[in-house]
């Protein structure tokens, strides 16, 4: 069964977009010590950032034959491209003032928001009859313990640019420091990660195999089906991502125990409880 226009979620205003990538850049500066370099934030090196994170995407999702890698890395790109040029973000952007604590938090906090939203339209079109029902379930569960861990990382970050250089002659001893630093969450860091890069690999992996043309890629003429896809490469895909959510919880449950637990009240929780147990 296809899905029909007024149902498909549009995807090209509330993918993958410049906030979901942002929180990921500024968590990745910070654990190389670079996060207080005056180009840190300049728009191209967010761009360059980018490019190559997403190459690394596309060069593991299994391609339909009337896909190219090359292709698909390219359409991924523009969109962000088109996207952090936008006035709206652009104008959030200036709009922070690196001296006044509450612009900081209120920008990673709506960052953190738009996110969340994005992933909770995706849970909701998932629940269609055509979708595996572990589909949403899954997304239910990322829902949760990707707000969790950016909560815990936007507290981080705060703590950090407190401590931000006052002079430049700073700069390239408080990097070094705050590389040192970092590593006290260097496997915390490393599985979000692992995580977030799973479920933009599962994104990718539902968006090629449910177009029909490379020209609609990551558009709203591309509509998610589960029909063309292949269960044999869709399995692994999901069950990486699927794995690397639980080793997320493991290894956040290290920093705050309280907000790991799975909740098994809840049904979603409670119906994972089962998957496990008959695997």
């Amino acid at each position: 069964m296809g899905l029909s226009t007024e149902n498909a979620p549009h995807f090209e205003d509330s993918q993958i977009d410049p906030p979901f990538y942002l929180s990921l850049y500024v968590i990745d500066s910070l654990k190389r010590g670079s996060l207080f370099d005056p180009n840190t934030f300049a728009i191209s090196s967010l761009e360059n950032w980018v490019w190559h994170f997403t190459e690394k995407i596309t060069e593991t999702v299994p391609m339909p034959k009337h896909m190219q890698k090359e292709i698909v890395q390219k359409r991924m790109w523009e969109k962000f491209s088109v996207d952090i040029k936008d006035e709206k973000f652009t104008g959030k952007l200036d709009a922070i003032d690196i001296d006044n604590e509450k612009s900081i938090k209120d920008f990673l906090r709506e960052n953190r928001e738009k996110s969340k939203e994005t992933v909770g339209e995706i849970e909701e079109f998932f629940k269609q009859e055509e979708f595996p029902p572990f589909l949403w379930m899954e997304y239910d569960r990322f829902h949760k313990v990707y707000s969790e861990i950016s909560a815990f990382f936007e507290d981080l970050i705060l703590k950090v640019i407190a401590l931000r250089p006052k002079q430049i002659s700073q700069v390239k001893e408080r990097n070094k420091q705050l590389r040192i630093a970092s590593r006290v969450y260097s496997d915390l860091i490393e599985t979000y990660f692992q995580a977030l890069f799973s479920y933009l690999r599962l994104f990718v992996f539902m968006e090629v195999w449910s177009c029909s043309k490379e020209k609609d890629l990551f558009t709203s003429e591309c509509k998610w089906s589960f029909v063309k896809v292949d269960p044999e490469l869709f399995n692994p895909v999901f069950f990486d991502f699927h794995i690397s959510m639980n080793r997320l919880r493991q290894t956040f449950f290290r920093f705050k125990p309280q907000e790991a637990r799975i909740n098994l009240s809840t049904p979603t929780d409670w119906a994972f409880k089962q998957l496990i147990l008959m695997t």
